[in-house]
């Protein structure tokens, strides 16, 4: 999930629509009883949290996500709103909370691997899930809907669908050293395609989307090019408010795309519809679902 705090800070930090995902995601888990949560970035609204201590990680996090379905752990990584704030702070807040998760090196180098196995009794054998926990604003930049520290900057701003497709200046070498990390563990699996059962990345940045942001293609392509090489299992991102499944394949090269952004709020925009179904060289298969709570 992503986008988990929308419009907020503002009292009770936390919004009506991101209350009922909890209600939702809390129903789902008794039953499906998932191991962890995937957390897409943006994790809070407008601009991050100050410090460890700051109140958003309990009003916003805890508070909201406090049924015992959900105490599993939550992996997140950052989205470009979380940067007009304290990313170490994230990072460390993993020690204080039984179910947050962020194990980043640090706020430089916030990238990080998951492995999850489970065996599975009638196939005789185990089952390995690897994810690439990775920080696509390092990579891209920020957009221009969160320039400056306040709302009335995003109001108006006058190229708020701008995607950028450079590395955050000062974090240029850092994203260097991301793309280095990236590339070398897709090519684990390339060279050894049994390494893992199944291989998600996962980024807030979409790759491909029909949202009102839309795609980040120009950005990420030499990772998109080498996650169809590695044919890694899907790519997951957010940033777009809404629930997206895409599968892209060119030269014969298939993946799926998955944009999920509507923890707190809804966007039915496809704004982005239009380029993204002339894409030259490609098929495409679009599924665009939004989600309305009452």
């Amino acid at each position: 999930m992503g986008g988990s705090s929308l419009w907020s800070p503002v009292f009770p930090y936390s919004t009506h629509a991101q209350r009922s995902v909890s209600s939702a995601m809390s129903e789902l888990a008794a039953d499906d009883q998932p191991a962890f949560i995937i957390n897409l970035g943006d994790n809070f609204y407008m601009n991050g949290v100050k410090n460890i201590n700051d109140e958003r990680f309990q009003k916003t996090f805890e508070d909201v996500y406090e049924e015992k379905t959900l105490g599993v752990p939550w992996f997140s990584i950052p989205g470009n709103h979380d940067y007009h704030g304290n990313i170490q702070a994230e990072i460390d807040y993993t020690n204080r909370s039984t179910r947050w998760t962020f194990p980043g090196k640090n706020a430089n180098e916030p990238w990080y691997k998951i492995r999850y196995e489970f065996g599975a009794k009638k196939l005789k054998t185990t089952i390995s899930l690897d994810f690439l926990m990775i920080d696509t604003v390092q990579l891209c930049g920020m957009t221009e809907d969160v320039v400056g520290d306040r709302i009335i900057n995003w109001v108006f701003s006058e190229s708020r669908n701008s995607n950028p497709h450079t590395p955050i200046p000062d974090k240029e070498s850092f994203a260097g050293q991301q793309k280095d990390w990236i590339i070398g563990e897709l090519n684990k699996y390339i060279s050894s395609p049994s390494s893992a059962t199944y291989v998600f990345v996962a980024g807030h940045y979409p790759i491909y989307s029909v949202g009102r942001h839309g795609s980040f293609y120009e950005c990420l392509k030499d990772l998109d090019l080498k996650m169809k090489e590695a044919k890694i299992s899907a790519y997951l991102s957010g940033h777009d408010h809404n629930l997206q499944h895409l599968i892209v394949e060119n030269d014969n090269k298939i993946l799926n795309y998955i944009v999920s952004g509507a923890g707190a709020a809804t966007d039915r925009s496809q704004h982005h519809w239009d380029e993204f179904s002339k894409n030259e060289g490609a098929k495409v298969l679009v599924q665009l679902k939004d989600f309305t709570f009452s």
